[in-house]
């Protein structure tokens, strides 16, 4: 908390803001400023830009009374004061209800330009569950624990008539072994609970954002909810339930491969002399600006590693400051190709959107870093692919030194088998899956070159195209029949690898 003469020193600093600075140039605001409000002699102290949506709203975190705050500017013409009403009363309907949420301190307007502004109390020391689970997304035992008391709170407003319209993993706080909700304005509230099609809805939005890989843990938090609201779930709303699922997975990894090309909590987009590019905030130093200004000084370095040397990429991997990263660049092979690529979406930025869509699907692949797009006269040239370096071997070298009956190559059929299944439930299909396109990292296989990659709507079936991949897949281990009726016998319901391990087994050409 900042001290008397600490607040000083910032006032001092601080300078007058403007409304344009506000609505249209929120970046260029000199931090700290001091807010006055319309009916309190104190100032609010901002001090930190937490969110913004341009030209919506603006939240900052500071200090106001002493007292850590969260403070929320709502300027959007014509709707600001209804979003404001809007939020205030959901805020204090969860407080009357008994819903663990910040509390509201104060509700009004700024002294100067009249803005619509709430101040709650900051939950200091406190974490969004989207930052607790995003480590464990495969359903790891420690987040497992706070999943069931998530969705004991998820039930308990259910009862109460409680519906958030977006609910996401980064609208709950997690402090003192309680779990707060956050954005009031986003409630809706009922008079009486909500009926089954509804809570279901509401249940497949909160299942969708566990990932493919936590089924058993889907299935406990599903007995978890039902328990608590003394119900017992019919197979065909059981069927209902995982098709909502689904359909709500899809339409998030949709949506957040469109997120990844702006500006947002993790990705920082820029641009410099006929380069574009995007990167993750996570991987910032002044090494990586240094690549994204000029990626091709790394391909020219005598002592950068070349992993692949193709005529349609070039594959590297370099030391960037102290991290290590593999850069992938696409190379344009003549005057043709160029034509045929300058005006469609770059293969760097293809697989940069693939990457975070497998991610948010908590299927494992090799962290996107950056994508470098050349550009001239508006058209797009060559592009670059960054990602993370994945300690491990290839599949097929792997294999090669494990015999097909040993414990280990079991365990590992059956995680490449969760995997082809997981990247079939979230709708993506590998048209290139080479044994040499998975990496076997601690003993886990992980999904590295995603030129091949698709992403399809619910609404297509996908389920050619796996059977497809999956027979590539199959064609690697022509000369090993072993390995074959491994990945066969290993297959325990239906999915395309059913389909192509008899083909293979009678014998495919070679790869």
């Amino acid at each position: 908390m900042a001290t008397g003469s600490g607040k000083n020193m910032a006032h001092n600093m601080a300078e007058r803001v403007t409304w344009k600075q506000l609505f249209k140039k929120p970046q260029t605001l000199q931090l700290p400023f001091r807010l006055a409000l319309a009916d309190e002699e104190d100032f609010v102290l901002c001090q930190k830009m937490v969110r913004i949506l341009p030209k919506k709203r603006i939240v900052f975190s500071g200090h106001w009374k002493n007292q850590a705050v969260i403070v929320k500017l709502f300027l959007e013409p014509g709707r600001a004061a209804a979003h404001f009403d809007r939020e205030r009363s959901g805020i204090q309907i969860l407080a009357e209800s008994g819903i663990p949420t910040p509390a509201l301190l104060y509700h009004g307007q700024t002294k100067r330009y009249r803005i619509p502004v709430l101040v709650t109390e900051e939950l200091t020391d406190a974490k969004d569950i989207a930052t607790l689970w995003e480590p464990h997304l495969s359903a790891g035992k420690q987040s497992a624990r706070l999943m069931d008391k998530l969705v004991l709170e998820l039930a308990t407003q259910h009862v109460m008539g409680i519906r958030q319209r977006d609910l996401h993993f980064g609208n709950f706080m997690y402090k003192n072994h309680k779990i707060y909700t956050l954005d009031g304005g986003s409630m809706d509230f009922y008079q009486k609970p909500l009926p089954e099609k509804a809570s279901l809805q509401h249940l497949a939005l909160f299942f969708s954002q566990l990932g493919t890989n936590a089924k058993e843990l889907k299935h406990r938090l599903l007995s978890i909810y039902t328990h608590a609201r003394g119900q017992r779930l019919r197979k065909s709303a059981l069927r209902y339930l995982l098709r909502m699922t689904q359909k709500h997975l899809h339409e998030r990894i949709r949506r957040y491969q469109k997120k990844v090309l702006r500006a947002s909590r993790h990705v920082q987009t820029g641009s410099r002399f006929g380069l574009q590019f995007w990167y993750d905030k996570r991987f910032a130093s002044p090494e990586l600006t240094a690549l994204l200004q000029n990626p091709d000084v790394f391909f020219s370095d005598p002592k950068t590693q070349i992993l692949k040397n193709g005529r349609s990429s070039t594959v590297i991997q370099a030391g960037v400051g102290e991290q290590t990263f593999v850069i992938k660049h696409y190379n344009i092979k003549n005057s043709l190709h160029w034509l045929r690529r300058c005006f469609r979406p770059s293969r760097a930025r293809h697989s940069w959107q693939m990457a975070y869509g497998l991610g948010l699907a908590g299927i494992a692949t090799a962290r996107p870093v950056a994508c470098i797009e050349k550009h001239f006269l508006g058209l797009r040239g060559r592009s670059f692919f960054v990602m993370e370096h994945i300690q491990g071997n290839t599949l097929t070298d792997h294999l090669r030194t494990v015999r097909a009956d040993s414990p280990e190559a079991l365990q590992l059929a059956r995680r490449i088998q969760v995997l082809f299944d997981s990247l079939y439930e979230a709708g993506f299909c590998q048209n290139d899956l080479k044994a040499t396109n998975i990496m076997i990292h601690k003993d886990h296989p992980v999904l590295i070159d995603l030129d091949g990659m698709q992403h399809f709507s619910p609404e297509k079936n996908n389920f050619r195209k796996n059977k497809k991949s999956i027979e590539r897949f199959m064609k690697n281990w022509h000369d090993r029949p072993d390995l074959i009726k491994l990945f066969e016998r290993e297959n325990t319901h239906a999915s395309p690898i059913q389909f192509c391990a008899q083909s293979a087994q009678r014998g495919l050409q070679k790869p």
